[in-house]
């Protein structure tokens, strides 16, 4: 089923809440912090698979579980890794901003049981928190600079200011896997802004609240092109999974639930963005929503139910595609495929 260039749509009071990231007046159910078990992979597997023959750095705060560790702060390591290392940060909680900049190609690895490498920023606010700012400072627990080809795995990144992990000014090729962001008390728990072709699997991102309601599981921002988002599990965030002003994206496999207002959004023009083949359930007002004139837009085999206002959304600008969606309701009517799925099988 395709809907393309169809006129205006009228919008009820309803609808329009949930385009500029607006408070719901729905209440979440209350979710506990899952086991980060579920997503971490971190510990001995981690350094197992270290690249054969590259420099490998050890990180330990204390000392107590690695105790020829190099450094004791990963920014340490990090400043004096050369392109093709690997760091690997033993178990521990480290306060710190640790800045990713001009480098490449480094590996930084959770070495410990799950859960067990912590990043804490302690709800400290930020400065100057902008995709394009030559001045921000401790925005969040990772922060990507003109940073190509590098991996962070396994990490528990928790109140940050901006984002547990931000990818901006350029950050290209990179890929974010199996951590776990949360309670980000400003924005998202993962950023990619103005970066392309990086690849953000595996990662929960859960609990992370904005006074402007406006925090996101994954924010793909700021012309952020071509990046792949997939196998991810975002929750208990005012949106889910968000695309606004970017274009060329993928949007793949992830599972999206019980946010505040939306579970997946595509916004601010975010042409070409291919949402494909996730599950998004039980959010408040929207389960996948397409706005603000976005265009060449893919809906596909997408499973959305009990979400409060609308499964499936469009505000009748851009060209959108929708196909083989399994759904109960949608704004248009009719956008909904298939039926088959609200058991959420």
């Amino acid at each position: 089923m395709r809907h393309s260039l169809a006129p205006r749509l009228a919008l009820s009071l309803l609808t329009v809440a949930g385009i500029a990231g607006c408070r719901s007046d729905r209440v979440s159910p209350t979710i506990t912090e899952p086991s980060v078990a579920k997503v971490l992979s971190a510990g001995a597997a981690n350094a197992a698979s270290a690249a054969g023959g590259s420099k490998v750095l050890v990180v330990d705060n204390d000392g107590l579980d690695c105790p020829k560790a190099d450094y004791t702060t990963i920014q340490d390591a990090v400043t004096a890794a050369d392109p093709g290392s690997t760091i690997l940060v033993c178990a521990g909680t480290y306060n710190e901003w640790v800045v990713i900049e001009n480098k490449n190609d480094l590996r930084l690895l959770a070495k410990g049981a799950p859960g067990t490498v912590v990043l804490d920023g302690q709800n400290t606010a930020g400065t100057g928190c902008s995709p394009a700012s030559t001045t921000a400072s401790h925005c969040a627990g990772f922060e990507l600079r003109n940073a190509d080809g590098n991996t962070i795995e396994g990490f528990l990144v928790k109140r940050y200011w901006e984002a547990g992990i931000w990818l901006r000014r350029g950050s290209d090729g990179n890929t974010i896997r199996k951590n776990v962001t949360t309670e980000s008390p400003h924005h998202d728990g993962i950023q990619v802004a103005a970066s392309a072709n990086n690849l953000i699997e595996q990662n929960q991102s859960f609990a992370n609240t904005a006074a402007a309601h406006n925090a996101c599981g994954i924010n793909v921002t700021a012309a952020a092109a071509n990046n792949t988002v997939r196998h991810n599990e975002s929750f208990a965030n005012d949106f889910g999974i968000q695309m606004n002003g970017s274009a060329n994206n993928v949007v793949f496999e992830n599972e999206s639930h019980d946010n505040r207002n939306t579970g997946l959004r595509n916004i601010g023009a975010s042409n070409g963005t291919f949402i494909d083949n996730n599950r998004v359930l039980n959010n408040a007002i929207r389960g996948i929503s397409v706005t603000t004139g976005s265009s060449g837009v893919v809906v596909a085999r997408n499973k959305a139910f009990d979400n409060g206002v609308a499964d499936l959304f469009w505000d009748g600008t851009g060209t959108v595609e929708f196909e083989n969606n399994h759904c109960s309701t949608s704004l248009p009517a009719g956008l909904c495929e298939h039926t088959e799925g609200a058991a959420h099988d």
